[in-house]
């Protein structure tokens, strides 16, 4: 009897251990799970594109026709896998919540997991690789769509371009990679910083309003010195009836502003 007692609280024990190792395996098994969304969700990233609904913006057809070409070719240039399409209006209402347009890149599942021979891979890698070519070429073509053939006919007497900073701080933490390209001149015009009435004089009068600036829009928004600190490229594409001595202090601003929040990276300027 004591044998048969002793024997029982053995597989008893056994049976608890094996529980446990059980239950630490799933635990493990459920954090690997969640620490591979999470690097999935940080790996994502997005093509922001700022367009101008300022009054000052008035391009003909054939100057549409050209910022197309040129934001196709952007796009298609600077998009991978992974890629979201974003598409904010620059205007006197930069900063709401209904001020965007969003196209979110479609992950393409693999067809098995199983083992598969050299010949049947290479097969699933190019059929996959052909799915991501034609969704790129789709979302290039929304996002035309909706910029250039679905523009909103009413103008703006403001243009809110710096604010535009506290809406890219607010992807950091759902992109790895942020790339921006403004279809704009530039020339802010809001209650915070008024080119109209007192516009960049020369390099030093440009770097100075930059400081100042800075500060109100960290008073302002809460703007963190990292607010720019994920975004990898900044780009300007001026349209063509734009005066090309109006772009150059402006600049001389953006760098020192830009900079300001962890952008360090040349902006590139682009002329139609």
């Amino acid at each position: 009897m004591k044998k048969f007692n002793q024997f029982f609280i053995r597989i008893k024990t056994d049976l608890v251990k094996t529980k446990f190792l059980v239950a630490v395996f799933c635990f493990l098994l459920l954090s690997c799970n969640k620490k591979q969304e999470n690097n999935s969700q940080q790996e994502k990233s997005v093509i922001v594109v700022v367009q101008d609904l300022s009054m000052s913006m008035n391009p003909s057809s054939s100057e549409i026709a050209q910022e197309r070409k040129f934001v196709s070719r952007f796009l298609e240039k600077g998009m991978t896998s992974k890629f979201d399409l974003m598409l904010l209006y620059s205007n006197s209402t930069s900063n709401s919540v209904t001020n965007n347009f969003k196209i979110e890149w479609q992950v393409t599942e693999k067809a098995s997991s199983g083992y598969q021979s050299k010949s049947a891979k290479m097969l699933e890698e190019s059929a996959i690789e052909s799915e991501n070519d034609e969704q790129k070429s789709t979302m290039i073509n929304k996002m035309c769509k909706k910029l250039f053939d679905e523009m909103p006919k009413q103008k703006s007497s403001q243009t809110e371009i710096i604010e535009l900073i506290a809406e890219f701080e607010k992807l950091n933490g759902r992109y790895s990679d942020i790339k921006v390209l403004f279809i704009s001149d530039l020339i802010q015009s809001s209650s915070l910083a008024n080119w109209d009435s007192d516009f960049p004089k020369d390099k030093k009068d440009a770097e100075n309003k930059a400081q100042t600036d800075t500060e109100k829009l960290k008073n302002k928004f809460g703007l963190s010195d990292t607010a720019l600190g994920k975004v990898t490229q900044i780009s300007v594409l001026i349209p063509a009836s734009v005066d090309k001595k109006k772009t150059i202090t402006p600049q001389y601003y953006y760098n020192t502003l830009f900079g300001n929040f962890s952008y360090h990276k040349p902006i590139e300027w682009n002329s139609l």
